[in-house]
């Protein structure tokens, strides 16, 4: 009897190298549905009850309930409301519902909410697209957080929810944000999705008066923070993954604290080149006629780091994606997009050419 794609997915798991055709075994009733249990207390900070208890509403609705682990943190930290709980799986023993499709209205209800993970990609490389793609489709979303959230706020003026930190670069409307709260301490035991909490209200103040904290740190508003990041401006000629370049980048937080992201000259990196492809975004080598001496070389990746650096401590790390998993010092792994490298890579350019040529002249590597 032939077996489906569907079957052969499942039987095998989720697809972690194309190269090596090897797999990992999944959960595929925990990924279809996107259920990761929030068995931690550390997203319910100061301010995040603050903003709850101050809503003066009197009604905890969580529309993706699961084993109710949203309303016991609230209980020991003695918030009690009336508790409204739902979700699609019955044997939690809430109210059966589907809340991807319609989210149940309560009067004064505020929303404290865990909502289901999926994004569309991994949905595919899991194994379980067929089941769940009608919610992309029909909302043109790409994660199912985001699907959750569109309910959510559709329904109720006060939102607080636990999702994915890459929100902030994921182009997701932030326009009711009140504040974003990053938890770098692990509140979940069943997966390393770096998480961050939002809180919603009914105003549409603009996502960039919004607050951000790292835990109880207040790190300012979001406009703040983005007010710092850079783009290339395609001055120079620099080409990515190319197995033959001069200058390496290795552009994802190891779990070693001293090596974080960084520029070298390719002599200095350990990695085999033959794991350059077209499509690599953590580790890479960059080439361009920028590039004309070793010595240059590494001065230019010298001064990439120091701004890399500066960018860094401006943005609190905030504008860096977050990489599955904390550093050994407990800080949340980043992620360098090749964007931001560009335009990292034509400032240190720029500046090595000042303080070479008096006159500020750009080099021929620029036309």
């Amino acid at each position: 009897m032939a077996i489906s794609a569907k079957a052969q997915s499942e039987r095998r798991g989720m697809l972690v190298s194309v190269e090596k055709n090897r797999y990992i075994e999944i959960d595929h009733d925990k990924v279809r549905n996107g259920a990761f249990f929030t068995r931690g207390d550390n997203w319910l900070t100061s301010h995040v009850s603050k903003f709850i208890t101050e809503s003066g509403l009197t009604n905890f609705v969580d529309p993706f309930a699961g084993e109710g682990h949203i309303f016991q943190s609230l209980r020991r930290r003695e918030i009690h409301f009336q508790e409204f709980g739902y979700d699609i799986n019955s044997v939690f023993g809430f109210t059966v519902n589907d809340s991807l499709v319609n989210v149940p209205r309560i009067e004064r209800g505020i929303v404290i909410t865990n909502p289901p993970y999926l994004a569309k990609h991994s949905a595919s490389r899991k194994g379980v697209r067929d089941e769940v793609n009608k919610h992309y489709v029909s909302t043109g979303r790409d994660d199912l957080y985001q699907v959750a959230l569109d309910k959510c706020l559709e329904t109720y003026s006060h939102v607080v929810a636990i999702i994915p930190e890459t929100v902030i670069n994921s182009g997701y409307p932030l326009d009711r944000l009140v504040s974003l709260t990053v938890v770098e301490s692990a509140d979940f035991t069943d997966t390393d999705c770096p998480i961050c909490v939002c809180c919603f209200g009914p105003d549409s103040a603009g996502r960039s008066k919004a607050l951000v904290y790292r835990g109880e740190e207040a790190l300012g508003t979001l406009g703040e923070i983005e007010s710092h990041r850079v783009v290339p401006t395609n001055s120079y000629k620099l080409t990515f993954n190319d197995p033959n370049g001069q200058l390496a980048l290795q552009a994802v937080d190891t779990s070693d604290p001293n090596r974080p992201i960084g520029f070298l000259h390719r002599q200095a990196s350990a990695y085999n080149v033959s794991g350059i492809k077209h499509s690599s975004r953590l580790v890479t080598f960059i080439s361009s006629p920028c590039f004309t001496s070793d010595d240059q070389i590494k001065q230019i990746a010298h001064t990439a780091n120091v701004l890399l650096e500066e960018l860094r401590t401006d943005t609190y790390d905030l504008i860096f994606s977050p990489f599955k998993g904390n550093r050994k010092d407990g800080t949340r792994r980043r992620r360098l997009d090749y964007r931001t490298a560009r335009a990292i890579l034509e400032r240190a350019i720029r500046q090595q050419d000042t303080e070479t040529t008096p006159h500020g002249t750009l080099w021929d590597c620029d036309r």
